[in-house]
């Protein structure tokens, strides 16, 4: 199984943007910068992880577009993806947090009515683990 869960916060509002496939086809999608706090113990500050989750689902999309905003704290299941970038002839190995259709996100900061929303409320094919122009 692969598979990331996390609680933390947004660090800014959602970045929205569209891509346009190799079949021409424009889709929307969202980019979330989450910090999860970790507890080191009674004599230490947290320490605070930032992690950058891509969401491919129109449905997530549209959620983050509509009723996220910085500071909101949201729960966030999605897969990992890892790929490797070479950057002036060194090789790097990156870790990518994906939400795509079996993913899931939760708004946990109250706003009047809670908003949860699951990939498999979405009857679409999955996207590839990849950039989809990377094909």
């Amino acid at each position: 199984m692969n598979r990331f869960d996390i609680i933390g916060n947004l660090g800014a509002a959602p970045q929205i943007a569209e891509k346009t496939r190799q079949n021409g086809e424009v889709f929307k999608y969202a980019r979330l910068s989450v910090a999860v706090n970790t507890y080191q113990g009674k004599d230490k500050p947290p320490r605070t992880d930032w992690f950058d989750v891509a969401i491919f689902n129109d449905v997530l999309v549209r959620l983050a577009e509509q009723n996220m905003a910085k500071g909101d704290k949201i729960f966030i299941s999605g897969e990992m993806v890892r790929s490797t970038q070479t950057i002036a002839d060194k090789k790097y190995t990156l870790t990518n947090y994906r939400v795509g259709y079996e993913g899931r996100i939760e708004l946990l900061s109250p706003k009047g009515e809670s908003s949860t929303s699951s990939a498999n409320e979405a009857a679409h094919d999955d996207l590839p683990a990849s950039d989809p122009d990377d094909e």
